[in-house]
């Protein structure tokens, strides 16, 4: 499925907003999850979105969040 990118972005944030809504619709099963768990990451997608959807878009704090989620992926530490 394509990503649609938002027309208010510049080439560069629509380049960056793809790449963030990629990342996060590739988890599609808990063997994705590594060493965290499905609702962990629920909670920071649903944060994800909210960046992703306002208007201007956040996306420095959603760069950041998808960050935290793969670090969470990885080693399973909530306290990053």
């Amino acid at each position: 499925m394509a990503v649609c990118e938002p027309c208010d972005l510049s080439p560069d944030d629509q380049l960056r907003y793809r790449v963030i809504v990629e990342w996060w619709m590739t988890l599609e099963t808990p063997d994705d999850y590594g060493r965290t768990t499905g609702e962990v990451l629920d909670q920071i997608r649903v944060q994800v979105s909210a960046c992703l959807s306002t208007r201007p878009r956040n996306l420095d704090e959603a760069e950041h969040l998808t960050a935290k989620a793969l670090m969470l992926i990885a080693c399973g530490h909530e306290n990053i």
